[in-house]
């Protein structure tokens, strides 16, 4: 028989793993699809390669999914026109009914599945205790103390109140866990962050919402921060900083869509937001690609709009650059940050020199997703989006109301 030609999606410790349960006399795999830029064109296991939009450059019957978190490539696979019959989700065996028994050795790819599920009981369960006393008793567990993400903006607003925020980024970064997708680690960065978050000065700190209860949350996100706890910032980390006796304030201010996909409590929230700059002088300091507001109405009811343009990528090189060039900005403006982690500590030394400083991180985007109505994470075409794939693939502006806007270009 001719052998059935497989792309792996995936290349890394589970692609290999998927890779050794083939029956290497039935299959021949044709390459390998990762969307890490920076493996492209290499090789692995001694085949190519590859990114999804080279897919079609290959004959294959089937991918292989090998990642754990399989639904939303699974998506990004038939949003891309691949036919859902030629995705096999390995880590969803019960439900494939592909000849897989001409395909993988079915006892390794059960014994696989089974570790798989023991891996989701022990994130699971190294963080339950928190979750199910949080509902129950605060007081029998250790929790910070975070407000909601209505608080939060509420104390933006009637304050004039300043804020840095930690997320599931900037967390790694601080303990020398990172880098990550668009900033390299950085010792000074880390040591920073670290010093920003344990600071006592009148500045508000966002923080992770996520500590007990975390029902609020789709189940992937759950996931995902029961995977945080546990490894890259785990539990005892982030403890070993935090003051059980401060206020924090939610970092999720700027995640009100894709935490939840839940449309209602997005538009209360983008709603509140907007409260923030209504009928203020705003300058924005951004990545050369984020573009704030550009195509929707985000911003539409601040009073004027003004942007100092940064790198899209390792924007801490040019640190001192940028709050240089933010100096030259009136104390009254309202200055709003989306810069990656460079933006956590620019707020805060911002503020410290007198600013109204918001850090809004992704707002602009997950505004962009809300409208869509999208329950994935997908590319803007105008605007740089780290967390989708392909969304570093950015077209080109002309507009002359935008670039009237830009008051400063910072380049490394």
């Amino acid at each position: 028989m001719n052998k059935i030609k497989l792309l792996i999606f995936g290349a890394g410790q589970n692609g290999r793993k998927v890779s050794e349960s083939f029956i290497t006399a039935n299959t021949d795999i044709v390459a390998y699809i990762d969307n890490d830029k920076d493996k492209n064109g290499s090789a692995f296991l001694n085949k190519p390669i590859i990114t999804p939009s080279k897919i079609f450059e290959y004959e294959f019957e089937f991918i292989v999914i090998s990642n754990y978190i399989y639904q939303q490539i699974n998506d990004e696979l038939v949003k891309e026109g691949i036919d859902q019959e030629k995705i096999i989700n390995y880590y969803q065996y019960s439900k494939n009914e592909k000849g897989l028994k001409d395909i993988f050795n079915l006892e390794k790819m059960k014994i696989d599945i089974l570790e798989y599920e023991i891996t989701k009981l022990k994130l699971i369960t190294n963080n339950i205790h928190y979750e199910i006393a949080d509902k129950i008793n605060k007081e029998e567990i250790q929790i910070p103390i975070v407000k909601s993400c209505e608080e939060t903006i509420e104390e933006i607003i009637k304050n004039r109140k300043s804020i840095s925020r930690f997320g599931d980024g900037e967390l790694p970064l601080a303990f020398g866990l990172g880098p990550i997708g668009f900033q390299k680690s950085d010792k000074e960065l880390a040591k920073r962050l670290r010093e920003i978050l344990v600071s006592k000065d009148d500045i508000l700190i966002g923080i992770m919402d996520a500590f007990g209860n975390i029902e609020r949350y789709s189940f992937d996100y759950q996931m995902h921060l029961r995977n945080i706890l546990t490894k890259q910032c785990n539990r005892d980390n982030m403890y070993s900083m935090l003051d059980f006796n401060k206020v924090y304030y939610n970092t999720f201010i700027s995640r009100p869509y894709t935490l939840t996909y839940d449309s209602h409590y997005a538009w209360r929230i983008f709603e509140l937001l907007k409260g923030i700059w209504n009928n203020q002088n705003i300058v924005f300091i951004e990545g050369s690609e984020s573009r704030l507001g550009y195509g929707n109405d985000l911003f539409d009811n601040a009073k004027s709009i003004r942007r100092i343009v940064g790198p899209k990528e390792d924007a801490f090189d040019c640190y001192d650059s940028i709050y240089q060039e933010t100096l030259k900005v009136e104390k009254d403006a309202l200055i709003l940050l989306a810069l990656g982690p460079t933006a956590t500590i620019l707020a805060y030394d911002l503020a410290k020199a007198g600013y109204w400083a918001v850090d809004i991180g992704h707002v602009d985007i997950e505004y962009e997703w809300y409208l869509m109505g999208v329950t994935r994470k997908v590319p803007i075409k105008y605007k740089y989006v780290n967390e989708a794939r392909n969304g570093d693939i950015v077209d080109s502006i002309s507009d002359d109301t935008y670039r009237k806007q830009i008051i400063a270009e910072i380049k490394i």
